[in-house]
This record gives C-alpha cells, structure tokens and sequence, in this order.
C-alpha cells in the first residue's frame, strides 16, 4: 500500500486540509503543536476506524472548527487506486471507490478488509509505527528486558504479552518459594500447618486400629477414582485430538499426494531457456507472416498483361486512326443539327405557301376537273412516301424525313400545275404565292444536298462501326446506329488509356520485384536460422518439437501451482500433527469410535466407583467413634484445600508466564534468521560500519565489529542500544512486506540521536523508500537539508 494523498474534513486542529504525498519518501516538517500527531492518528483512524468512546484517557480529536468529522484518503495497493472516505466518529459512514474503474463498492468494508488483510490498529502501531514514547522506553530497559524483547520482536504484540507475563512470574514468586524455611509466604505457611496437622492425625489414628483398614479402603477408592479420573481426562484429550486429526485427515492424504508428485517433478526448463525460446518463436511467428504477405505480393505484382497479344494488335490498328474516328463522329453531329436546322425553315416555308395557296382557292370556284387532278397529285404524294419509307437503306428518321420532303414536292408541283387555270380575277396576288413558291424550293434543294451529304457520311460510319464489332472489344458495346458512334469511340477512348497506364505501371514494377525476391530470401534465410536455433534449444532440453516445449511449460506450471498448494497445507499442520498422522495404522474414525467406547466405559466404571466410595465413606463414619480425629481430618482436609488452591493458582501463574514466554519465543524464531539478516545491515549502516554482525546463540546475542570484537548488549551505550532496536524493528517490518505492504511511519522517533546519527537514520529511511513507503514525521530543521523539496511538505 502507498499512501498518495489525503483530504482531512474535520479532525483536530485540521479542517479542510489536504495534502500530497508525490514521493515514497514523505518529511512532515513543523514545529511542536504544528499538528504532525494529529495527522498521524488521522492516517491510522482512516485505515482502521475512529475511537467509538470518549474519556480522559482517550483523544477522540473533536475538530476545533464546526466540520464534518473524517475525511478521504487515496491510496495505491496491487497496481490499483483507491479512494477510502470516513465521516463521523459515531455511526461511521465509509466509502471505498476504485478510481480505475469509478466502481462505488456498495459494501466497502470486507474489501478493505481484504486489503489491509491481517494488520489491526495495535499491530500496525507495533509494526510499522516508530515514535520516541516507543525509542524512550527502550532507553529504559535493563540489558535482559532488551534482549527479552529483541529476541521477540518477530512476535506481533510481544511487549504487552512479556509485561503480562512478568506479572505472573512475580505474582507466583508472592505466593510460594519452594526453598524458603521462614514459611513466611502463603503457601509455605499452609504447607508447614498441613504437615503439622497430618502428624496430629497419624497420632490419633495409630489409636484406632480399625480405623486403618476403613482408611486404606477409602484412599485406595480415592486412588482408583482418581485414576479413572486422569484416564478419562486423557481420553477426552486424546478424543479432542482425533476429532483434529479427522478433520484433517483428509487435507493431510492431498498434501501427501502433492509431497509425492513434487518428488516426481524435473524441471527441464529454466526461466532463461523459457523466455528465449518465447523470443525466438515470436521471431518466427514474425517472420512467416512477413514472407506470406511477400509471396502474396510477388504474385500479384507478376508482370503480364491482361489485354494478350491479339488485343494489342486491335490497339495498333486503332490507335493511328482514333484521331480521323473522332472527327468523323463531329462532322456527323454537326451535319445532323444542320439536316435538322434545314427541316425546320422547309417546314415553315411549306406552311406559309399553303397558307397562300389555300386562301386563293377559297377565292374561286374550281373546276371539277381541276379538283380531280389536285387529288391525284395529293395521292401520288402519299405513294411516294410510302416507297421511301420501305425501300431507302437509311435510318427510320432520315426516311420520314425524306419521305416528308419528297412528298412536300410532288403536292407543290400538283399544285403549281393546277394553278396555271386560275382565272385572273382572283384577289390574291400570284406574286406572292410565287415567292413563297421560289423560297420552298430552296429550301429544298439544300435540304436534299445535306441529307445526301449526311447519308453518305452515315455509311462511312456504318462501315467503321462494322469493323469495331467485328474487333470484340471488352466494355465496348457492339452498335449500327450512327448515333452511338460517338459513345462507342469514348469507350474505346478509354480502354486505350487503361492499357497505356498498364504498360507503364509493368515498365515500374520490374525494379520492385527484383528488390522483393531479393528480400524474400534473406527472410527466408532469416527463418530458417531461427528453426535451427529453435530446434537447438529443443534439443538441450531434450525435447523434439514446440508442442512438447509448451506441454512441458503447462506441467511446470501446474507443477509450481500445486507446490504452492503444497506449501499452503503444509502450513496448516503442526509438526507434531504431521508426525502423529503419519504413525496412524487405523483409519481416524475407528480410533474416534473406539475411544469413545473407552470412553463411555470409564464413566460407568466412575459412577460406580463414586458410588462405592460413598458407601465406604459412611462404614468409615461408623468406624469412627473419637470425635476429635474427625476434627483433625476436617482440619487437614481444609488445609489441603487451601494448600492445592494456592497451589494450582501458583501453578497456573508460574506455568502462564512460562508459556506466553515460550509462546513468543516460536512465534519469533519462524522469522528470527530474516530479521537478523536484515537487522545487520541496517545496524551497520546507522553505526556507519562500526558494528558488522549480530549474532544470536542459545538466545544471547552478541555484536561483533569492524575488528572482530564481540560485545553484549549490557556493553552498549543507550544511543547504540536504540539504533539496534529501530534496525530490529525495521527489519521486521521488511520481514513481513511479502506477505503485506504498509508504509512505514516515524512520530519524531529520533530526538536522542546525535548530528552524526540522525544523518545515517535519514540516509536509511531514504534507501528504504526505494521499496517501501517512509512518512516521517518531525520538528527537526536538518531535514531541510538532507531531503529534496518534493519530499518535504511543511505543516
């Protein structure tokens, strides 16, 4: 976890603050008061929640100002960044967002849980946090009490539980001495009393001689009792045991399974082997993906022509020519429009001298045999029309046309032939009827000269149209309509582009092939290196192809997966369990069932012990006939109840402090041999190389120096004493970042340091922000000088 800011809503004297934490290594600078503890219970009542109670002895740090109580504080753990909010200390309200994702967990706090995992308040105050009530302590101890809790330093919450047990082992010494004579003690004056009565009572007793045997009943049913007592109590122990042993019997056969295939396991593959062979595969994946594309490219890219050999000679036909085709095709445009224009001032000329000719005959009376010969001249026309319209070889609008034109012709001169016997006392002037006449001939005669103009070029076109079809060009439509000359020759147009712009594209791409065969040889080159260097890692692993390379990377995998499964049942047995498992010849439950058979056959055999003791008690009774021995048996029975009471309280006093003693002396030696190692190095550096080894034996430990010479810790000076306790603790702290990673946080812990000690104190704290985060915080101005200013923010 790294802490990267915090926002402080109300808490003490801060309200609404904030503050940037851009580096591993943060200094909080500022004088007394200036608010540094304040800001450090902050951090540690963000992560593990607010104090709940109020009293004299608790600091609830009630904001000074009116504000929300809490606050946020952002923070890194596994590569993802959190935001955590706290408002108010009573009926707190957390939010926990991923900023990642913008993901709002609804319930925040078994996720933040599962990131603090098992770090509590109190043992992130005994793990990660450093202050001078802690180091001021230590300057305290004795050099036993140090190297006591040295020696337990490994063990989370070992101070509290050595004071606990130290309490015990002094109130034990209270109640007993085994060797005082004075019987000043409880317990030795009880002792000394019991024995003293006891002989009263042997005294009396050797008076009844009955009462012996009555007595030896008693205390051999007591006996009986007693051990049928410590046997039943074994069995339920034994019973508690496989009740354990059941539960784990299962867990311990998949343990021993793993144990055996872990024996199995060869590790062919080095990580070095692995991560070249993935290189040279990548390589290889690399290369054949680059030679397909060529190969692609080297075939499309083959210079041939599409259009083959017959198609060029068409082109060179057509080619030279295009140019005369072209102008062919406008002369026929031009001269259709002028055929067109000409047909439209006959037209208009025609229907102009109608008009004349028409009003002229209203005039008059004709003749009806001048009548008949107008309707003869009229159908000699339509005759004449219908001939052109089935026999000329033109087009069906240059026939109509024609056919117009002929028949306009032959109803005129019908008509002018009729005209010559009009009487000459019409009203309209034959002049006029005369021009018109003359200006429609005219018009004739150039409309005759332009269509035989405009046939004659028809069936120039025709012919070329012919030789075009019978080339049987690609995208160019076959036609006989001359109109469709010019569309047919833009087509042939733009097929004759297409096959120049491929002729030069065929001239450029030669260069390019040359340059791609070269190259798709040196890759193949390329790719057949990297098989053989391939084949030969194969082959130091004794394996044939990449299928048996990436089987045997699954089976280490799997491998790795199941030793880490191993080791994690492994943890979840004692040795002794371990041992106890393995010496079974019968399965659990039968010894479960068995003992309690046992066990059920004890307790009758009690019940009727109880019950026979109870009927020897009253023959006992009746045996006794001297009251004074039943005081006397009274007396010593409530002595020896006194007695074993304060015996048993002694006991479990005496055993507790040597329990928790021991207790705290496993726990520490699991991690001992990491934080010494550890230890020594952070040592050596605050000692500045003075002192180059610790050394632990039969619990005593040693320093050795730059010279060889070996010191205890009653030999060191209280400043060196210290500096070993913050390189323990450190250590520790180091120890215990594989498994969860806190910053590491210091409350003015150095102020006894010297100049020359606060130096390399500041000089460690910086080599430790290179893995770990370090937030210090402190009044003293060197670190104005020995941290960079990003590092420092002033309060």
């Amino acid at each position: 976890m790294k802490i990267e800011a915090i926002k402080i809503y109300g808490f003490g004297k801060w309200v609404n603050q904030e503050f940037t934490l851009p580096e591993m290594m943060t200094v909080f600078y500022g004088e007394n008061e200036a608010g540094k503890s304040t800001l450090m219970a902050f951090i540690n009542g963000m992560l593990f929640g607010f104090a709940s109670k109020k009293s004299k002895f608790i600091n609830t740090y009630e904001p000074k100002q009116q504000a929300v109580y809490g606050g946020e504080i952002q923070f890194l753990h596994h590569n993802k960044k959190y935001r955590l909010i706290r408002r108010y200390r009573t009926n707190s309200e957390i939010e926990l967002i991923n900023l990642q994702t913008n993901e709002n967990y609804p319930n925040p706090q078994p996720i933040l849980d599962d990131i603090l995992g098992p770090i509590t308040s109190e043992t992130f105050q005994q793990i990660y946090a450093i202050n001078a009530d802690e180091l001021a302590e230590v300057r305290s101890l004795t050099p036993n009490e140090l190297e006591q809790r040295l020696l337990k330093i490994g063990a989370v919450g070992a101070i509290g539980w050595l004071q606990v047990a130290d309490k015990f082992e002094k109130e034990a010494q209270v109640l007993f001495a085994a060797n005082s004579k004075n019987g000043k003690r409880p317990l030795n004056g009880l002792l000394n009393e019991y024995r003293r009565t006891v002989d009263n009572q042997l005294e009396i007793q050797r008076q009844l001689p009955t009462y012996f045997a009555s007595l030896e009943s008693l205390q051999s049913q007591h006996v009986a009792i007693d051990n049928l007592k410590a046997e039943i109590k074994k069995r339920q122990a034994t019973l508690v045991e496989l009740n354990e042993l059941a539960r784990l019997e299962p867990l311990y056969q998949q343990m021993r399974k793993l144990e055996r295939k872990q024996a199995q396991q060869v590790q062919q593959i080095n990580e070095e082997t692995k991560v070249r062979f993935e290189q040279l595969q990548f390589q290889k994946t690399n290369l054949i993906e680059e030679i397909t594309h060529l190969e692609q490219e080297m075939h499309t890219s083959d210079i041939s022509s599409v259009y083959g050999q017959e198609f060029e000679q068409q082109v060179t036909k057509l080619q030279p020519r295009l140019g005369m085709l072209m102008e062919m095709a406008a002369n026929y445009r031009a001269m259709e429009q002028q055929v067109n224009q000409l047909s439209g001032q006959y037209q208009t000329a025609l229907n102009k001298f109608n008009e004349l000719n028409s009003a002229s005959q209203l005039q008059r009376v004709t003749p009806p045999t001048k009548q008949n010969k107008s309707v003869k001249w009229t159908i000699g026309a339509i005759v004449a029309g219908i001939v052109i319209l089935l026999f000329l070889p033109f087009t069906i609008i240059i026939k109509f046309i024609i056919a117009i034109i002929v028949m306009a012709i032959i109803w005129i001169i019908g008509q002018q032939t009729s005209s010559i016997e009009i009487t000459n006392d019409e009203k309209i002037p034959m002049a006029n009827i005369q021009v018109a006449q003359s200006q429609l001939l005219q018009v004739q005669q150039q409309l005759q000269a332009s269509q035989q103009q405009l046939q004659k070029l028809v069936q120039a076109i025709n012919r070329e149209q012919q030789g075009i079809n019978n080339l049987k060009l690609e995208n160019v439509q076959n036609s006989v309509i001359a109109s469709d000359f010019p569309r047919q020759l833009q087509q042939i147009n733009q097929l004759l582009n297409e096959y120049m712009a491929e002729q030069q594209a065929n001239a450029l791409g030669k260069a390019d092939q040359v340059y791609q065969e070269q190259y798709y040889k040196q890759r193949q080159q390329q790719l057949a290196n990297v098989r053989r260097e391939m084949q030969t890692v194969l082959n130091s692993v004794g394996l044939i192809d990449e299928s048996e390379f990436h089987l045997q990377l699954v089976k280490q995998n799997v491998d790795a997966q199941q030793n880490q499964e191993l080791r994690a049942m492994q943890k979840q047995f004692t040795e002794l369990q371990i041992k106890r498992l393995a010496s079974l010849t019968t399965p659990v439950t039968d010894l479960i069932a068995s003992t309690n058979m046992q066990l059920t056959q004890d307790k009758v055999q009690m019940e009727a012990l109880e019950s026979q003791l109870k009927t020897s008690q009253i023959q006992h009774l009746k045996v006794v006939s001297n009251g004074t021995l039943n005081e006397v048996e009274q007396q010593v029975a409530n002595l020896q109840h006194d007695f074993l009471s304060g015996l048993e309280d002694f006991m479990v006093k005496q055993l507790t402090s040597q329990w928790i003693n021991e207790a705290l002396k496993q726990s520490s030696q699991q991690r001992m041999p990491q934080i010494i190692l550890l230890a020594t190095k952070y040592f050596q550096m605050l000692t500045g190389g003075h002192f180059v080894a610790i050394k632990m034996e039969s619990n005593m430990i040693s320093l050795v120096t730059s010279t060889e010479e070996n010191f205890t810790l009653a030999e060191l000076s209280k400043g060196t004493s210290e500096q070993l306790y913050v390189a323990f603790r450190i250590a520790f702290a180091q120890v215990l970042a594989d498994l969860i990673e806190f910053p590491i946080i210091i409350d003015d812990g150095f102020v006894n340091f010297d100049a020359q000690r606060l130096e390399r104190m500041h000089g460690l704290m910086l080599d430790l922000s290179t893995k770990q985060q370090v937030i210090y915080f402190t009044s003293n101005p060197t670190v104005l000088t020995d941290f960079t200013e990003l590092q420092i923010v002033t309060l």
